[in-house]
């Protein structure tokens, strides 16, 4: 019988995978025991994270703005104020958000 030591010693590079499933509060789990990343993800994940950065810079200056009222309309119309910056800044990148979501699961 196998130890998880001796597990992790033979597939040391596994790797588990979340895939999340819209219409149901449970997710699958992909084991990936022997990941290669290829060129192509490598490059989309580089891509990935330097628009993440750029998207953080979006909520953060949605967020500066001043607003008066209660805590609760506040934080709503900051909500708002940031999703409206956030599809603007989605539209300018001109990515289809529906096929890259597609793409990573």
């Amino acid at each position: 019988m196998m130890c998880v030591s001796d597990w992790r010693t033979l597939f040391d590079k596994a790797k588990v995978t979340h895939i999340e499933q819209e219409a149901s509060n449970h997710c699958m789990l992909l084991l990936d025991t022997d990941p290669i990343l290829r060129k192509g993800e490598r490059d989309s994940a580089l891509t990935g994270m330097v628009v993440y950065n750029e998207a953080e810079d979006v909520v953060k200056e949605a967020w500066k703005g001043k607003v008066n009222g209660s805590r609760m309309f506040i934080v709503h119309k900051k909500i708002k104020v940031c999703r409206i910056m956030l599809l603007n800044w989605n539209r300018s990148l001109n990515i289809n958000a529906g096929k890259e979501i597609k793409w990573i699961k």
